[in-house]
């Protein structure tokens, strides 16, 4: 049964590497003990201005209710860029937080909420959810 189960997320995960970035690992702990990971397996180094994350609360998702965050900075292939809330555990997870805090409010979201990944894929400086998602 294991085998079933890796072999999808296996063959995902290859298929993720050859176009752009994904998101890793996601968290939700207890209280504020949550994170995202993003991780770049694209084989280049990657601009994260081009990105956002987009967060849609309690299942909702029209563009009204569109909570956008822009990233900066830049992710070298191969590694990954952590978005922890500033109130998660001192130990187990803030230390691997690579975020200045510009992306915090992300983190507030709970398991009836949408989180997406977006590309400015057309470098109009403009995250369309509809499209680039």
């Amino acid at each position: 049964m294991k085998k079933l189960v890796w072999a999808p997320f296996f063959i995902t995960l290859l298929i993720a590497q050859d176009n752009n970035l994904l998101f890793s690992e996601y968290a939700e702990g207890t209280g504020n003990n949550k994170y995202l990971e993003i991780y770049n397996g694209t084989g280049s180094d990657v601009d994260l201005s081009n990105y956002a994350l987009v967060r849609y609360n309690n299942g909702n998702d029209s563009p009204g209710d569109e909570n956008l965050y822009p990233l900066s900075g830049s992710l070298t292939n191969g590694e990954v860029y952590v978005i922890a809330n500033s109130q998660a555990d001192p130990t187990g997870i803030l230390p691997y937080n690579d975020d200045n805090g510009s992306s915090i409010m992300v983190t507030y979201y709970n398991v009836d909420d949408y989180l997406g990944l977006i590309q400015d894929s057309d470098n109009n400086g403009v995250f369309d959810n509809a499209s680039e998602l």
